[in-house]
C-alpha cells in the first residue's frame, strides 16, 4: 500500500490490487472517502454517515431518520431481511 498527499491536501491510498481510496477533510467538518470503484462515503460533523454507491444511490445508517443510529434502525434491517431462496 502506498499513501500520497495530493495538492488539495487529500490523501490517496493505493492498494496492491489496483484499487484506491482518497480521503478529504471538507470545510464543513465532513470527511469524504472516494473509492476507485465509484462509491463515496461521507462522515458528517454530527457523526452520521452516508454512502453513495457507484450508481448514485444514497444510503444512510439512520434508517428511521430520528437523528441517531440505534437498535431501532437495526430492527428495520432485520424486519426487511426476507426469506432465503
Amino acid at each position: 500500500q502506498m499513501v500520497t498527499r495530493n495538492d488539495d491536501g487529500s490523501l490517496t491510498r493505493s492498494n496492491c490490487d489496483g484499487s484506491s481510496q482518497t480521503t478529504q477533510n471538507l470545510t464543513d467538518g465532513s470527511i469524504r472517502v472516494t473509492f476507485s470503484d465509484g462509491r463515496v462515503a461521507t462522515t458528517n460533523p454530527d457523526g452520521s454517515r452516508t454512502l453513495i454507491d457507484a450508481e448514485g444511490n444514497a444510503f444512510t445508517e439512520d434508517l428511521n431518520s430520528d437523528g441517531i443510529v440505534d437498535v431501532s434502525d437495526l430492527l428495520i434491517v432485520i424486519g426487511n431481511w426476507g426469506e432465503c431462496e
